[in-house]
């Protein structure tokens, strides 16, 4: 099968306290993006705050290069609390003709863009026709989204396959987190949605569900009436997972831990998500901020919960 040329299309939005930001993307943060497609071997064809287009010689390259395009922009999001708000949305179809004469491209943005109406926030999806192109099936199988208002173009959202785990690429496969072998910790600062928290040593433990009885509270299908618990053991704090379908604690620095009646070291700024991935979580997710007066590195980051 020759290969594909295939048009990457990807929306950006932002909202601030209720209100949508007109300029979602900075200068500089364009240029960080513009270089991860120039890595995938992609040629630019438009770049605005809102918008960027480029085109790839096959839908694997454009594929790769979306998913770290949406990663980039998750990072954004962890690095600055107040742009929580911040998505990307992008769109894989075979390059149409005309895509380099700003007056046909002008025409075919506007057609786009109705098409993106069915694509969640941070979703990744591509036209059907463009699905047998793949050189290899996609695992699992690309889901069906409904047709967008005044759209007759069938999308799918996609899935991949990362390392092992065979996921939606939602959550990149990552290494279990350095540990601390001594540290001194002294407040951790919690968020769920508007309300926020000072968790001090003598609270803990404190319990993570959906129940009404639990220290903290959390709403979302995916989380169990009671999930997890975060407890403070040798000075340090840790969130364990007591769940079935376990939990995702995200760092700072991109990566996601999936734990399954385990813990993990909670270090600096991050993200507990009970029950689905951060990118996947449609209820609500825990940002944490534990910043240790000092802290030396050990190997026991993740371990078994006792008892």
């Amino acid at each position: 099968m020759n290969a594909v040329a295939t048009l990457l299309y990807t929306e950006f939005g932002e909202r601030r306290r209720g209100e949508v930001v007109e300029q979602p993307l900075a200068l500089m943060e364009r240029h960080e993006l513009h270089n991860l497609i120039t890595r995938h071997h992609g040629s630019v064809v438009e770049s605005i705050s809102r918008r960027m287009v480029a085109d790839f010689g096959r839908p694997e390259a454009a594929l790769a290069c979306a998913r770290d395009l949406r990663d980039a922009i998750q990072r954004l999001r962890i690095r600055d609390p107040a742009r929580a708000g911040l998505h990307i949305r992008s769109l894989l179809l075979p390059t149409p003709p005309g895509t380099r004469d700003p007056a046909l491209w002008a025409e075919t943005a506007l057609k786009l863009s109705i098409h993106f109406g069915s694509t969640p926030a941070n979703g990744i999806a591509a036209l059907s026709t463009l699905l047998p192109a793949f050189a290899a099936p996609l695992a699992p199988t690309p889901r069906a989204l409904p047709l967008a208002p005044g759209s007759r173009i069938a999308l799918h959202l996609l899935a991949y396959e990362d390392g092992d785990d065979t996921q939606e690429g939602m959550t990149r496969a990552a290494a279990p987190l350095a540990g601390a072998g001594v540290g001194v910790f002294g407040e951790l600062l919690l968020k769920v949605g508007e309300q926020s928290r000072i968790l001090r040593p003598m609270d803990c433990p404190v319990s993570v569900g959906r129940s009404k009885t639990c220290g903290l509270v959390v709403q979302g299908e995916e989380i169990s009436r009671t999930h997890g618990r975060i407890e403070f053991v040798n000075e340090k704090y840790f969130y364990v997972d007591d769940s079935r379908n376990g939990s995702y604690v995200l760092n700072r620095d991109g990566t996601e831990v999936h734990l399954i009646r385990e813990r993990v070291l909670l270090v600096g700024d991050g993200v507990i998500s009970p029950g689905a991935p951060v990118m996947k979580q449609t209820g609500q997710v825990i940002r944490f901020r534990c910043n240790p007066v000092r802290l030396s590195l050990g190997d026991d980051a993740v371990t078994k919960p006792r008892g």
